[in-house]
C-alpha cells in the first residue's frame, strides 16, 4: 500500500496535486475541487496536531477499524462515506492555486523525519507515523479520483 512516508508515493500524489484545477469536473460526491483542497488541508492540520477533536468512541478506532479504513486493499466508497461538518473548511480559504500549494506544503512534510510531530484522528485515534502515511495517501489519492487527477 502507498505512503506519503515513501518518497516515490510523494512525488507521484505532488504530481496529481498539480493537475487539479479550479473547474475540474467532479466524477462523484459533493465537493467541489476548491473544496475538496481545503478538506484536504483540514485533514493535514489534523494530522500535525494543528487542530485537535475529541476521538469519539468508536468501532473504527479498533484494529478492524483501523485496518479497514487504513489498510484494506478496497478503494473507499464513491461519494457514499461523508465527515463530520466540522472536518470541512476550517482553514481559512485562499486564492485555489495559493491553497494547492499549500495542501502540498503538507504533503511534503511527510519527509521530515522523526522530528515530525502527529496529531490524533478524532476517528481513529492515535496512529503511528506508518499509520498516518497510509491513511492521508488514501485521503489524497480517493479526492483526486474523484476529480479524474
Amino acid at each position: 500500500m502507498a505512503s506519503l512516508l515513501v518518497m516515490s508515493d510523494r512525488a507521484a500524489i505532488s504530481r496529481r496535486l498539480e493537475r487539479l484545477r479550479p473547474d475540474s469536473a467532479r466524477q462523484w460526491g459533493a465537493l467541489a475541487p476548491h473544496a475538496a483542497v481545503m478538506h484536504l488541508i483540514d485533514g493535514m492540520r489534523m494530522t500535525f496536531g494543528e487542530v485537535r477533536h475529541d476521538v469519539r468512541d468508536s468501532w473504527l478506532n479498533g484494529w478492524f477499524g483501523r485496518w479497514f479504513v487504513i489498510d484494506c486493499p478496497l478503494p473507499w466508497p464513491k461519494g457514499r462515506i461523508t465527515a463530520p461538518a466540522e472536518f470541512f473548511a476550517s482553514a481559512i480559504e485562499h486564492d485555489f492555486d495559493w491553497d494547492r500549494n499549500r495542501l502540498g506544503e503538507y504533503v511534503e512534510r511527510f519527509s521530515v523525519g522523526p522530528h515530525q510531530t502527529w496529531g490524533a484522528s478524532p476517528i481513529l485515534g492515535r496512529l503511528t507515523p506508518r499509520q498516518w502515511g497510509k491513511l492521508c495517501w488514501r485521503h489524497l489519492d480517493h479526492h483526486l479520483r474523484q476529480f479524474g487527477c
